[in-house]
C-alpha cells in the first residue's frame, strides 16, 4: 500500500523538487476501539503461549518447531491477522517518499503539499475475503486531490486507482 501511494503521489508531484508535509491521521472511535481489541487479544495470546508447558515432541517427530497438518509451519493467531497496522504504513510510505525523493517537511508551511491517509476495513459479508481501502487526500495551493485504492486482505490491489478533484 505504501508503495502504491508513493508511486501515485510520484505521478502527481515531481520527485526530488517537491517537499510534503506528512498530516498523520486521527484515528477514529471505530479504529481505537478495534486497535485496543486486536492489543488485547495479541497479549493474551503471548500470555496464554507463555504459561503453556512444552511437551515433548510425539514419538518418531523431530522437535523442530510445530507444524499444521499440511507440513507447514503453524502460524500463530497475530501472524494470521491481515490488519495494516497505521504505524507500519507511516512508517513505509514515509520511508518510500524518502527514497523516491520526496522531502518531508515537519510542519505545514503553505508552500508544500499537505497529504493525509484514512487505512480502513471494507464492511464484507462474513463469507467474503476482508478487503481495505487506502484514502490519499492531497492538497496544495491550486487543488485538492481525492485518491482511494481497494486492497485484499494480503494488500494486493484489487482495482485501479479512483481519483477526485476540488478546485
Amino acid at each position: 500500500m505504501a508503495k502504491d501511494a508513493m508511486a501515485r503521489l510520484a505521478v502527481l508531484y515531481p520527485p526530488g523538487r517537491t517537499a510534503l508535509y506528512l498530516q498523520k491521521p486521527v484515528l477514529s472511535p471505530e479504529q481505537v476501539k478495534r486497535a485496543r481489541e486486536r492489543l488485547a487479544g495479541e497479549k493474551a495470546a503471548r500470555l496464554v503461549q507463555a504459561q503453556t508447558p512444552v511437551s515433548a515432541p510425539a514419538k518418531g517427530r523431530k522437535g523442530k518447531g510445530s507444524k499444521s497438518q499440511s507440513g507447514q509451519p503453524a502460524e500463530s493467531p497475530i501472524a494470521q491477522l491481515a490488519v495494516p497496522e497505521p504505524r507500519l504504513f507511516i512508517d513505509a510510505f514515509e520511508s518510500e517518499l524518502r527514497q523516491a525523493g520526496f522531502r518531508i517537511v515537519s510542519a505545514a508551511d503553505g508552500e508544500s503539499p499537505r497529504v493525509s491517509w484514512t487505512i480502513d476495513r471494507l464492511a464484507t459479508e462474513p463469507h467474503e475475503p476482508e478487503s481495505w481501502y487506502l484514502r490519499l487526500q492531497v492538497a496544495d495551493r491550486q487543488v485538492r486531490r481525492i485518491v482511494s485504492r481497494v486492497y485484499d486482505g494480503r494488500g494486493v490491489a484489487r482495482a485501479g486507482f479512483a481519483e477526485g478533484r476540488m478546485e
